[in-house]
């Protein structure tokens, strides 16, 4: 978890610590993923969750399925899920945090509360990622949605 903490953009926790056993890290514009790593097992592979548009994170699902045979037991996290994923983490070195456009669509910002954006829009031309409830308060403003039970048309 070190390495991750030095060298790429942790989005959550905002301080980790090393008994902090998940962190949300940007991968690149509107895209993150989220890492829960067992504490029994740390050099094991990770439970990964992606968030962003569906039209980006798909090859990032499909990479992960499909190289998990290169998952080395002995090496570090990053350069596990490097391979893994086959992209390479930007870091704080190169990359600006305003570069990687992980604050909410509607809002503008990446914490409300406990709540951080974590539903992706499909539109090619958008790609934005929003706070579900932002997601919803909007949706319900449209003077044309209509709403049946939890669901918004």
């Amino acid at each position: 978890m070190q390495a991750l903490d030095q060298s790429c953009w942790v989005l959550e926790p905002e301080r980790p610590t090393f008994a902090a056993v998940s962190r949300r890290i940007a991968l690149a514009n509107n895209i993150s993923l989220h890492l829960l790593i067992d504490p029994l097992r740390p050099r094991a592979i990770p439970e990964c969750k992606f968030l962003g548009a569906d039209s980006l994170v798909e090859h990032l699902r499909e990479n992960f399925g499909r190289n998990m045979w290169r998952w080395d037991p002995n090496g570090n996290l990053r350069d596990n899920l490097e391979k893994t994923l086959q992209i390479s983490f930007p870091s704080p070195k190169s990359v600006r945090r305003e570069e990687l456009n992980v604050e909410c669509g509607i809002c503008y910002v990446f914490r409300m509360e406990e709540f951080i954006p974590d539903v992706g829009c499909d539109n090619p031309k958008c790609k934005k990622v929003f706070h579900r409830v932002c997601l919803a308060d909007w949706l319900q403003s449209i003077p044309s949605s209509k709403q049946s039970f939890d669901r918004l048309f």
